[in-house]
């Protein structure tokens, strides 16, 4: 979180397998506590790299369903933090899609506002 702090553009980083940051998170068994935190963090400073597909062809969302079969859930607290992560990429996907109706805008805001995190509102008032 310190470096995308100091260099945003660094959210915005793609490497040699076509990997961005948040595939890395996406794809990588981080603490349940900061993996929201993280998603969130680097969807802030770009939208649109749930777009992005890697070398392998897939998006984060797919990474992440992919390690999250491999994950053992031993509180109940850390489904739901599943649950809110996928909702969040498929949410931004839908985003940085076609255009949204005025019913999936006020899913997605009532939802941000329900996990606290306020530029996914700002996020649905720019693009909605």
């Amino acid at each position: 979180t310190l470096l995308v702090g100091h260099f945003p553009h660094a959210a915005k980083e793609i490497d040699g397998e076509d990997t961005t940051p948040l595939h890395l998170v996406c794809g990588r068994q981080y603490p349940f506590e900061t993996l929201q935190e993280l998603v969130v963090l680097l969807l802030e400073k770009w939208p649109e790299a749930v777009k992005e597909k890697d070398f392998g062809g897939r998006t984060p969302f797919e990474l992440f369903e992919a390690t999250c079969e491999m994950r053992i859930f031993t509180k109940e607290d850390e489904q739901t933090i599943i649950v809110n992560i996928k909702k969040i990429l498929l949410y931004v996907d839908k985003l940085c899609g076609d255009p949204i109706d005025n019913g999936l805008s006020k899913e997605m805001v009532n939802f941000f506002i329900d996990i606290e995190w306020w530029n996914g509102v700002l996020l649905v008032v720019d693009r909605y």
